[in-house]
């Protein structure tokens, strides 16, 4: 059950972020901050532990990064087979956690030099007859959407129909494209070097330990929001952030930010519609968001966000990520990503991601599924939103010594209701 790596020569893409993301490990205060993934939850009978090992061993030539490691040689990053690769190192039983800590800083190794990227632990029986498996992956892997891609692969679909190799990447822009791009970037770039409100509840990182909760609700009730003021669910999530925000400000007893924006971070799936993508790699873009810091309701706030984050300029700042990412000089994009989401000028990352089909774990069905965000640098609270089988999931991480993350989710779940219970007449423009 050892095995070494099934695909040793599969080509194994290295972009801009592959970089970033390993460079975080030098860093980073805890080990387990670059790592990030989901908790998924099922009823009935819990898989096998070897049955589970088995299974994703045979899916893993479809995967050849999840049996390689990132090494330099000549001053070039590359992906290299892991001769040491143990299947039993990466497909575990889970320990009993701390629900109120961060499950990546209790089950990544913070001592180990050679921890895995990867792992899965399983708890197969919970005292509610529920089971519970995590899977997490260090950033420089993959991002969420290539993480789900990941979870369909290892424990949805029959190995024997899965492609022995990754789709090969498409043709790569020109420097013009990637040009042309910066372009379209340039005004948020310029925007990051105006003053930006400042959040006491979450200025001072201590790179502690890591505090996480999450909060759940009807996606029906998002979308009910969302149509009501033609909106998106994304615009709907980041007008409920910014009241609960502007709430936990107000509950610090600052004022100093309400003459300024406060700036969060947004990323982008960068992916093309209808594109077949490989499951590894990071397919991401930054938007820096000025919330309406100045708008003091959940629907003032909403009518604020449609008009200035609107889904005609996400789709422009999409497209002007890829090209830029594929095409451009890893300097370049190290100054823009520092320019976007530097935490002197970005507070706070509101990411999200959505799940439109049912998961399963060896047959059984999956029922629930929470996110697990990580932690960059420098910050000290990431909020993770996943939709999936008619529940959305808020998961907020933060360090102990800034905000409880429990408060944030109950203060978001206030803004949605709020909202979802408007009037009709708080809706018009």
């Amino acid at each position: 059950m050892t095995g070494r790596s099934p695909n040793p020569s599969a080509p194994v893409g290295v972009n801009y972020w592959t970089e970033s993301f390993l460079s975080m490990d030098a860093v980073a205060p805890q080990a387990a901050d670059p790592y990030f993934g989901f908790l998924l939850r099922g009823t009935g009978r819990a898989p096998d532990l070897e049955d589970l090992r088995e299974r994703i061993a045979r899916s893993l030539p479809a995967l050849p990064a999840l049996t390689h490691r990132p090494s330099t040689t000549e001053g070039r990053l590359r992906w290299t087979s892991d001769e040491a690769f143990d299947i039993r190192r990466h497909v575990r039983t889970c320990p009993r956690l701390d629900e109120d800590l961060s499950p990546a800083q209790q089950l990544i190794p913070a001592t180990e030099p050679e921890r895995p990227l990867w792992g899965i632990w399983l708890d197969p029986g919970l005292h509610d007859g529920r089971w519970e498996l995590y899977f997490l992956t260090h950033h420089a892997v993959q991002d969420a959407t290539g993480v789900l891609r990941t979870l369909r692969i290892l424990l949805c679909e029959d190995p024997a129909d899965l492609p022995g190799q990754p789709p090969e990447p498409g043709a790569r822009p020109s420097l013009l494209h990637a040009v042309r791009a910066m372009a379209v970037l340039a005004p948020q770039v310029l925007s990051s070097y105006l003053p930006t409100a400042g959040w006491d509840p979450i200025d001072q990182v201590k790179g502690r330990r890591r505090r996480f909760a999450y909060a759940q609700v009807p996606t029906a009730t998002l979308r009910t929001v969302a149509d009501r003021y033609g909106a998106s669910v994304t615009q709907v999530h980041l007008a409920a952030m910014t009241s609960a925000l502007r709430a936990l400000d107000a509950q610090a007893g600052s004022s100093s930010t309400r003459h300024r924006p406060l700036h969060v971070c947004l990323p982008l799936d960068t992916r093309q519609p209808g594109r077949r993508e490989d499951a590894v790699g990071n397919h991401l873009g930054l938007d820096r968001i000025p919330l309406p810091w100045d708008r003091s309701s959940p629907a003032q706030q909403l009518r604020a966000i449609t008009r200035t984050v609107g889904r005609s300029k996400i789709r422009r700042h999409k497209r002007a990520w890829e090209d830029v990412v594929a095409a451009g000089p890893h300097s370049l994009l190290g100054r823009l990503h520092m320019r976007v989401a530097h935490p002197a000028r970005t507070r706070l990352t509101i990411s999200g991601v959505n799940v439109p089909d049912a998961l399963t774990c060896l047959g059984a069905p999956v029922t629930e599924l929470i996110p697990l965000p990580w932690m960059p640098p420098g910050h000290a609270c990431f909020t993770l939103m996943a939709t999936y089988d008619g529940r959305t999931t808020l998961s907020v991480l933060t360090d102990e010594d800034a905000i409880a993350p429990e408060i944030l989710t109950a203060r978001w779940l206030q803004a949605v209701d709020e909202l979802h219970a408007a009037p009709l007449s708080d809706s018009r423009f």
